[in-house]
């Protein structure tokens, strides 16, 4: 009876550690499935994307905040490119834009898009119009006629031997100011861009700009006081693109690097008040 007994107790233990062990690789192959299922269709958790502050005006500094979990790759649009999975960027918007933050892993995506609104100033309101002055004869009248006087007078002086209107030489002009980033390759700080004109002849500028990162370029363009001046510098390994209005006040440069091959390029701009 007690071996009997025995056997029947070995039995049962076998039976017990048999089934454990089972139940052991059950729950190992569930657990592997879940982390291939995790890995291929769970998608990626933006936790944070947001702006401070989210309204300003023209040149006022923009901070941009982001936080996100479990993702491969991260990108911000625009002026921004790819980042890390958590960070932070300043900007300086020119006007309003919507960011769109896109967050990357295996065949799932996120995608959260974000306003900033940049108000403008109002603009001034004009001034009345005056009222006619009075037909008549009288000191008003007298004045009147003073005046045409003198600037008969200027105008005369001002005509060349020829009977042409005598031009007045081009004055040299700086805009210098910071820019920022549109899109392609991220940079460490602001860029910054210098613009001079120089006389060049009588008729002629010699217009001349650097960058900082980035390099120089120089044209000789027809005098005035505003314009649009677009031409191209080769660099090594690729083509740079300025485009440049100015006015007596401010101008904006567009600055395009595009490189051969499947480098990734870049774009500037720069709002530049007149020192």
């Amino acid at each position: 009876m007690g071996s009997q007994s025995d056997g029947q107790k070995r039995q049962w233990f076998s039976g017990v550690i048999g089934g454990l062990t089972l139940l052991a690789t059950l729950l190992t192959g569930v657990g592997a499935l879940f982390g291939i299922y995790k890995t291929i269709f769970t998608g990626p958790r933006v936790v944070d994307f947001s702006a401070e502050p989210d309204t300003l005006r023209p040149g006022e500094t923009l901070v941009l905040n982001w936080i996100v979990d479990d993702a491969d790759r991260v990108v911000i649009t625009p002026q921004v490119g790819e980042v890390p999975l958590q960070g932070r960027r300043t900007l300086h918007p020119d006007r309003s834009l919507q960011y769109v933050l896109t967050a990357e892993k295996g065949l799932q995506k996120k995608v959260v898009s974000l306003n900033v609104a940049v108000e403008r100033p109002a603009e001034p309101p004009l001034p009345p119009v005056p009222a006619p002055a009075p037909v008549g004869e009288g000191p008003a009248t007298e004045a009147r006629s003073n005046e045409a006087r003198s600037n008969e007078a200027r105008s005369n002086e001002a005509r060349s031997n020829d009977g042409e209107p005598a031009e007045s030489a081009p004055q040299a002009r700086l805009y210098e100011g910071e820019g920022e980033l549109i899109d392609g390759l991220p940079l460490d700080s602001p860029p910054r861009a210098r613009v001079s004109f120089e006389p060049a002849a009588a008729d002629r500028l010699q217009l001349s700009i650097r960058i900082v990162p980035g390099g120089e370029a120089s044209q000789t363009i027809p005098s005035g006081e505003s314009g649009t001046v677009t031409f191209n510098e080769r660099i090594a390994g690729g083509t740079s693109e300025y485009r440049l209005v100015y006015t007596p006040e401010r101008a904006t440069l567009d600055v395009r690097t595009v490189y051969s091959g499947d480098r990734l390029g870049r774009t500037l701009r720069f709002e530049l008040p007149r020192r």
